[in-house]
């Protein structure tokens, strides 16, 4: 092989997607639902803060800590994947590993708020409060929000699954090709092609 062949270290997933932008539409994705699921968190403790305990205040306010610092997390994702920097896509894949972990327990939380039936919940007096329908039908607990929220927690975290292997993929990738030009062109000295 001749410095002028190239080999090429593009990987796919679904042998189709390149993994750079499937890691590129992933990172887009999730900035995009922490961010609504973060909103949806902030509107929920806005319209029916009065009605909340402690602990499903604290559940909520973890909910909204986690999803917005993985949105600070899913930029730095994008830059990786837009820039094709290792490290930046290196760190961005790791946190998202621990973020499936810390959002399994946030999700948990809030949907012990959102299911559990034994906890003092008066829906007259939040329904009292609630101007909007979102607040009306988290009052109420409705089948729809439960199964609305389930959902959004499914989908969120099989994402983050698919952005898990499209960035150890492209991580992959990068070091390959880096390995390759240090072989082509080294720092110091003569090359191993001499």
């Amino acid at each position: 092989m001749t410095s002028s062949m190239r080999q090429d270290f593009t990987q796919y997933i679904c042998m189709c997607i390149p993994v750079r932008y499937a890691l590129l539409a992933a990172a887009m994705f999730l900035l995009l639902f922490s961010t609504v699921l973060s909103g949806l968190g902030i509107a929920a403790l806005q319209r029916i803060h009065s009605q909340l305990s402690d602990f499903q205040q604290f559940a909520i306010f973890l909910h909204i800590f986690v999803h917005l610092f993985f949105a600070l997390f899913c930029l730095m994702g994008l830059y990786g994947s837009i820039a094709r920097n290792v490290n930046f896509s290196s760190i961005y894949t790791s946190y998202v590993v621990a973020q499936i972990l810390l959002s399994i327990g946030s999700a948990a939380l809030c949907l012990y708020v959102l299911f559990n039936d034994a906890q003092a919940w008066n829906a007259n007096s939040c329904l009292a409060v609630a101007f909007d329908q979102f607040a009306k039908s988290l009052c109420q607990r409705t089948s729809a929000t439960k199964g609305l929220a389930i959902f959004l927690f499914i989908v969120l975290w099989l994402v983050e699954i698919v952005c898990i292997i499209a960035g150890t993929l492209f991580v992959s990738q990068l070091r390959e090709e880096s390995l390759e030009m240090e072989m082509l062109k080294p720092k110091f000295g003569r090359g191993f092609y001499v």
